[in-house]
């Protein structure tokens, strides 16, 4: 897997945190292509990620990446709880930095018309695009089966 450096700074008060909970919208203004380039010693970079469609404009839409060690999301009405004291920086490949703005839970909708929490997600406003990490989804304990061109991830 790659290795992408991700600077955090989690500023905390002793006091109690305050939370704040939003409620979830369905869609965001059109994003553009998001490159995710891999940090390793090679002599060219490796496209991980890339969006066909400049004119996306669906919040919903999450990429499953497995270069990635962290969820992030750019949607701050995905989350039920945001922590606004998390701060810090996600660095790419190509080195540029967007900011991080927040981290905590956020609730995804599932094809099954179910839901799901999903912890520990950075809240990344800058971003094209939303990042699940199955690195991070596999120490949790979901199963990823590849075959083909599909993928299930199962909890």
């Amino acid at each position: 897997m790659g290795t992408h450096q991700l600077e955090i700074v989690e500023e905390r008060e002793e006091e109690e945190e305050e939370k704040e909970e939003v409620i979830i919208k369905d869609r965001m203004k059109s994003e553009k292509v998001n490159l995710i380039k891999d940090q390793q010693d090679v002599e060219e970079p490796t496209l991980l990620l890339a969006l066909k469609n400049e004119e996306s404009n669906d919040a919903n839409i999450w990429y499953l990446d497995n270069g990635e060690s962290n969820h992030m999301c750019r949607c701050k009405e995905a989350f039920v709880k945001l922590d606004k004291k998390v701060k810090g920086n996600v660095s790419f490949g190509d080195f540029s930095k967007v900011q991080i703005q927040g981290k905590y839970i956020i609730l995804i909708s599932l094809k099954d018309g179910g839901h799901s929490l999903i912890t520990n997600v950075y809240y990344v406003p800058k971003l094209k695009s939303n990042i699940l990490s199955l690195e991070q989804l596999l120490e949790r304990g979901y199963e990823i089966h590849m075959k083909d061109c599909f993928l299930w991830l199962r909890d």
